[in-house]
């Protein structure tokens, strides 16, 4: 993120993210740079776990890519797996006939 200029709208997210403990609602359309803005959040707070959660692995997959170390990015799904798995004590067994 080096040469990288946050907007207004941007600098007001992350200060809001910075200085409260309540939940915040970030509402933007797509291309309107909600993962870089996750990215300043995370950065601006790098003591603090983040968990990302993506609609598909190619997005997980990417933040896992630009995100801090203080990030673990995952799918919904994946998040599920984890915790049917934390629960029983057992592996899910994919079928990967079914698997694209």
């Amino acid at each position: 993120m080096t040469n990288f200029k946050p907007t207004a709208e941007q600098q007001a997210i992350v200060e809001a993210y910075t200085s409260t403990t309540d939940n915040l609602l970030v509402n933007a359309l797509a291309g309107a740079s909600k993962t870089t803005t996750l990215e300043l959040m995370a950065r601006a707070t790098p003591d603090t776990p983040i968990l990302l959660l993506a609609f598909n692995k190619r997005v997980a997959d990417e933040m896992k890519e630009r995100m801090p170390n203080n990030c673990t990015a995952m799918t919904l799904n994946s998040i599920g797996h984890r915790a049917w798995g934390a629960l029983t004590g057992r592996r899910l067994k994919l079928d990967t006939s079914k698997m694209r």
